[in-house]
C-alpha cells in the first residue's frame, strides 16, 4: 500500500467510527421518541376509552354534608380526611382534608344498633321503614382519631376546607 492511501486509511477511520457511533446515537434516540410518542397515543386512547364507560360523576352545586376519617382533633377542631372514589375503578381516589370547627351549637352522635325490644315497639311503613340503628348524644371527649363520622353543616360547602359543623355523627363500628 501507498505510504498516503496508509495514511488517509487511518485519518478515515476514526471518522468513520465516530459516524457510526453517531448514527447508532441518533437512531435510538428516534426509537425511544418514536416508543414513547406511541406510548402517549395508545395512552389517550384508552383514557377516552375508560371515559365512555366510566363517565365523571356531575359534582353537586351545593354540599352541606360528607362522610370522612377523623385524622386530628386540635383543641375543638377536628381534621378530617375524606376519599371521594370516582366511577373509574382504575382511577386512584381523590383525598380531601377538612378542618372542622365544633362549636357549643354542635350536636355530637355516634350510631349504635337497636335492641331487639326497641325493633319490636317500632312499626314500619312505606315512606317511614324500620331502622336498625339510632343515634345517641355524646361528648366532644369521645371522638377519637381512626372514627368515620358524618358531617352535617348549615353552609355550602362546596370550595371550602374549613367551617363551623352543626351536626357529627360517629358511624357505626363494625368490629369483628
Amino acid at each position: 500500500m501507498k505510504p498516503i492511501l496508509k495514511k488517509h486509511l487511518l485519518l478515515l477511520a476514526p471518522i468513520l467510527a465516530g459516524a457510526i457511533i453517531l448514527i447508532v446515537f441518533l437512531g435510538r434516540q428516534a426509537y425511544q421518541l418514536g416508543l414513547k410518542q406511541g406510548q402517549q397515543e395508545i395512552e389517550n386512547k384508552y383514557q377516552e376509552k375508560m371515559a365512555k364507560v366510566f363517565p365523571p360523576v356531575i359534582e353537586p352545586a351545593e354540599i352541606y354534608s360528607f362522610s370522612a376519617e377523623i385524622i386530628d382533633i386540635q383543641d375543638k377542631d377536628i381534621v378530617l380526611r375524606q376519599e371521594i372514589f370516582s366511577l373509574n375503578p382504575l382511577e386512584e381516589p381523590e383525598i380531601k382534608d377538612w378542618k372542622v370547627k365544633v362549636i357549643e351549637a354542635t350536636e355530637l352522635f355516634k350510631r349504635v344498633n337497636k335492641t331487639a325490644e326497641e325493633m319490636a315497639e317500632e312499626e314500619g311503613t312505606i315512606s317511614q321503614p324500620l331502622m336498625p340503628t339510632k343515634e345517641v348524644a355524646i361528648s366532644f371527649s369521645e371522638l377519637a382519631k381512626g372514627q368515620t363520622v358524618t358531617v352535617f353543616a348549615a353552609e355550602n360547602l362546596k370550595g371550602k376546607t374549613e367551617f363551623e359543623a352543626q351536626k357529627i355523627v360517629v358511624s357505626l363500628s363494625f368490629t369483628p
